[in-house]
């Protein structure tokens, strides 16, 4: 069974749409699935990753249902991905296109990408 870590509210920056709604994701953290996960009406949204090492995550897919894209709900995955990473003292490989293109609007986080991965 997975085990799952409550990594509280996320406020996603820099998107506007459905701010009230952003505020009450969850993202959990499936560790066992290797996964982030925010449970919607409409499904699950996920960010998935694979360990390398101790200390690295490459994070390399987001899938977010239809209905609910354009909501917010990638930017609260990868923030939360983010702070975990951060909480942890481990670094992250953004493989997923989606995650590059985050970290490349959000440069602030980029001390977390791993050396030869950016």
């Amino acid at each position: 069974m997975a085990r799952a870590v409550y990594l509280g509210r996320m406020d996603a920056v820099g998107v506007k749409p459905n701010r009230n709604r952003r505020e009450r994701m969850q993202v959990k953290h499936e560790e066992n699935n290797q996964r982030f996960v925010v449970r919607l009406p409409e499904g699950e949204a996920e960010l998935g990753y694979a360990a390398q090492g101790a200390d690295v995550l490459n994070l390399h897919h987001t899938f977010v249902p239809d209905s609910a894209r354009g909501q917010g709900v990638g930017d609260v995955l990868v923030s939360g991905a983010l702070d975990y990473a951060r909480q942890q003292g481990k670094r992250i490989i953004p493989s997923c296109p989606y995650v590059a293109a985050w970290m490349q609007k959000h440069p602030e986080h980029n001390d977390l990408v791993a050396q030869g991965s950016a």
